[in-house]
């Protein structure tokens, strides 16, 4: 902790590290456009494959979707860093930083989200049960929401602890179990200062899931909610990443090609 940041509220370190945040892509403004490409194109490429004969294809594309976007949630770290102390990234490196996260960050979400995904399935078959034994008709759109909602609350917990996670495998470390006790060590011991960045990117998750649905705002709508909603959790990303690069010493890779971990 530096003594400017020692001299102020915590909520005020937050805000000037949404401010840098906001800096960096004037510095580097391929980051949030290449994000929303990345990010909303894969979405896209996703809703194409609904048809039943392309059911394969969807499985496929997905797990090639998620396998992408897991090592791009590193290099988007690593471009922060760059931006944050004037240097760029090359277009080779977008490729190199990528492949080298995607083992990690695949691991951790393997390792903590598998077990809600599967929670999460067994909800929704327990919903439709009816329309599949019976002639019952399927959930309600309101009924679905409110699941959905529901189950994002039992998630919450855990992105809070993910809070330094994922920006210590970025930096510090490509070990899961290292990056977890990193992670958990910096919410506790800088709390209350560490509070906005773990608590305001799950609640601003929580208000866009209570927005309009796609029916109301349409196509064009609901692709722009979705872009909002890629830039606030890239601009939330930049704070962390700035609080969490005050207090590790950090070479401009990070911990890509890092030996430490275990």
């Amino acid at each position: 902790m530096n003594a400017e940041e020692a001299r102020l509220g915590a909520w005020q370190v937050f805000a000037q590290d949404l401010i840098l945040a906001s800096r960096a892509w004037r510095n580097a403004p391929l980051l949030p456009v290449s994000s929303v490409i990345i990010t909303l194109g894969s979405s896209a490429l996703i809703r194409t494959l609904t048809a039943p004969d392309s059911y394969p294809l969807l499985v496929a594309a997905t797990i090639l979707m998620s396998v992408a976007l897991a090592g791009w949630f590193g290099t988007e770290r690593i471009w922060y860093l760059r931006a944050y102390r004037g240097k760029g990234i090359r277009p080779v490196e977008l490729w190199t930083l990528t492949r080298a996260f995607t083992l990690r960050y695949l691991g951790l979400g393997l390792l903590v989200f598998v077990p809600i995904l599967v929670v999460l399935q067994v909800v929704v078959l327990w919903l439709v049960r009816s329309a599949l034994v019976g002639n019952q008709p399927l959930p309600g759109e309101s009924t679905i929401r409110t699941t959905t909602i529901a189950m994002f609350l039992l998630n919450v917990p855990v992105d809070v602890f993910l809070t330094f996670v994922t920006p210590a495998l970025a930096y510090t470390t490509r070990g899961i179990r290292m990056a977890l006790g990193i992670g958990w060590r910096m919410l506790r011991d800088e709390w209350p200062r560490s509070a906005g960045y773990a608590l305001v990117p799950p609640l601003a998750v929580l208000i866009s899931l209570q927005t309009l649905p796609e029916s109301v705002l349409g196509k064009i709508g609901g692709l722009v909610l979705s872009g909002v909603g890629v830039l606030l959790n890239l601009w939330f990303k930049g704070a962390t990443a700035a609080f969490y690069l005050r207090r590790y010493d950090v070479n401009d890779s990070g911990a890509a090609s890092s030996p430490t971990g275990s």
